[in-house]
């Protein structure tokens, strides 16, 4: 089956773009490989008795199997000494998508029977048209029919829910506020990171905000520059191993940095110097030595973009949401996970296929991409 027609399937047939967990495609050296071999994955896992019914978490009582985490996770390659971060990686979107899947129930949007057959028969005249068929690609990726029509459904209820959110107004309001996330506005910056114990109390945590806040002194009184002082304080893992001056270049308000880190540069002014700004990481002195301004924007022309946007953006704060309230059980890994992973997934990836950028350890780069979700 072409590329084409399985990304055609793949796109139909899921509802979910939600940023978490796509560090699954950051384990180094991950790539994104071909869905075929997923087929595999499961013939070979039921002729050897494996039990794919085995559940690997509950999300509020529903339980969420192995079959579906090995589905999940043989789209990409996992090198040895991964498993354990691909794993969790997995089982958190996997969560995610069950949340969403009951805030949509709970919402009560009718979609109808006649309504997800005729998104079937459409897909399977795509399909034909491009001399493929349904049956094959349903079969390449190990999808039954009911399941795609289960997976339509809460696409077509997802649809619907965006749309009855997304009038012209909100997605106005939502540009004005983002409007750096569609100008093409960069920010050219640097910075000097502290690490932080993951379990630091804080007292702790305030110390290293002392102490960082006794370096931006320093740099402002003109004793030390901001690349001297980087170079000499930074725990960076990648500015230790190649002192750069915590230089970080020019970057995008979304898609290469994470959250707190990009909000907090695309707030500065060329030339300023924040507070410490904590992330995942630890906490960060950010300098803003440029900006080059993006386009100018026009709604009407961009209306799609502000909508996916938007879209993927309503996803996080829904399923941020329903977690703080979910009681979720996470079972221990099976001990034969990534061997079934492994027996569907031996082909090697496509030549070319793209790598994900490698920051070093500090660096704060986005872990999680978050793909556009439309209506």
């Amino acid at each position: 089956m072409s590329s084409s027609i399985r990304s055609r399937l793949a796109a139909l047939a899921s509802i979910m773009a939600l940023p978490a967990a796509a560090a699954i495609a950051q384990t180094q050296p991950a790539t994104s490989k071909p869905a075929a071999p997923a087929v595999a994955t499961a013939t070979a896992a039921q002729t050897k008795g494996a039990d794919l019914s085995e559940v690997v978490v509950n999300v509020n009582g529903q339980p969420v199997s192995k079959r579906e985490l090995i589905k999940l996770l043989s789209q990409f390659q996992i090198p040895p000494g991964s498993e354990q971060r691909a794993f969790d990686s997995g089982i958190e979107l996997l969560v995610n998508t069950k949340l969403l899947e009951q805030f949509l129930a709970k919402a009560n949007l009718s979609v109808t029977k006649a309504d997800v057959e005729k998104t079937i028969s459409q897909e399977r005249a795509r399909l034909e048209q491009q001399g493929g068929s349904l049956e094959k690609a349903l079969a390449e990726t190990n999808t039954t029919v009911d399941e795609l029509r289960a997976e339509i459904a809460r696409s077509l209820q997802w649809r619907a829910y965006v749309t009855e959110k997304a009038t012209d107004s909100e997605l106005q309001d939502f540009l004005k506020k983002n409007a750096d996330v569609f100008s093409g506005t960069l920010v050219k910056a640097s910075h000097i990171l502290l690490k932080v114990d993951p379990k630091a109390t804080a007292e702790d945590k305030q110390k290293i905000q002392q102490k960082l806040a006794a370096i931006r002194q320093e740099i402002e009184s003109k004793k030390i520059s901001f690349a001297d002082a980087a170079n000499k304080y930074s725990e960076d893992d990648g500015n230790v191993a190649q002192p750069s001056g915590g230089d970080l270049g020019f970057f995008p308000r979304r898609g290469q940095f994470i959250e707190p880190f990009a909000k907090a540069a695309f707030a500065m002014k060329k030339g300023e110097i924040s507070e410490p700004i904590e992330t995942e990481y630890g906490q960060h002195l950010i300098f803003v030595a440029d900006r080059k301004e993006g386009a100018t924007l026009d709604f009407d022309k961009i209306k799609n973009d502000v909508l996916n946007q938007y879209a993927a953006d309503l996803q996080t704060k829904i399923v941020e949401a329903e977690r703080k309230n979910a009681k979720i059980e996470i079972k221990p890994m099976p001990a034969d996970l990534f061997r079934l992973v492994q027996e569907g997934t031996a082909a090697p990836a496509a030549a070319g296929a793209a790598r994900p950028a490698q920051a070093g350890a500090g660096t704060p780069a986005k872990k999680a991409a978050a793909a556009p979700a439309g209506r």
